[in-house]
């Protein structure tokens, strides 16, 4: 798994108790893992993180913002890989982050896994196309 150095940098930014507290971190990490939700209308998982929240956090929003995407990547790459909770908390013990903080991170990411795995597999980075002449009357027709 490959986490680049920016993001590292921003984990151990919120591994740091000074910089992020366990009670922040957890509403954090709550409104993260809150943002995968399923849409029934549309009928699968559209990730949206609630902006307005992010405002009740004492943090410089850059800082904040790179603490976001950072978690994000990391959850995709854990779920990718379908780490369990030994290796996530391998990974983010090594990160700098408090035991506390890890219990915290794989409650949510325990809750959320199947979701956001159900997700991963789903999205696709191809556009859509005509796969054949049919397929295209078909669509016309519609």
């Amino acid at each position: 798994m490959e986490i680049n150095s920016k993001s590292v940098a921003a984990l151990k930014y919120a591994a740091n108790d000074e910089n992020l507290s366990t009670q922040s971190f957890e509403a954090l990490i709550k409104l993260i893992f809150d943002s995968f939700i399923v849409d029934l209308k549309v009928g699968k998982l559209v990730p949206k993180l609630d902006t307005k929240n992010l405002d009740t956090f004492d943090i410089p929003k850059v800082e904040l913002k790179e603490i976001c995407a950072s978690f994000y990547t990391l959850i995709a790459e854990f779920a990718r890989h379908n780490f369990d909770t030994v290796s996530v908390s391998t990974f983010l013990e090594d990160a700098g982050f408090s035991n506390e903080k890890i219990n915290i991170f794989n409650q949510f990411y325990l809750e959320k896994q199947e979701i956001i795995r159900l997700f991963l597999s789903s999205s696709t980075a191809s556009f859509p196309h005509v796969v054949d002449v049919n397929w295209r009357l078909d669509y016309i027709v519609k």
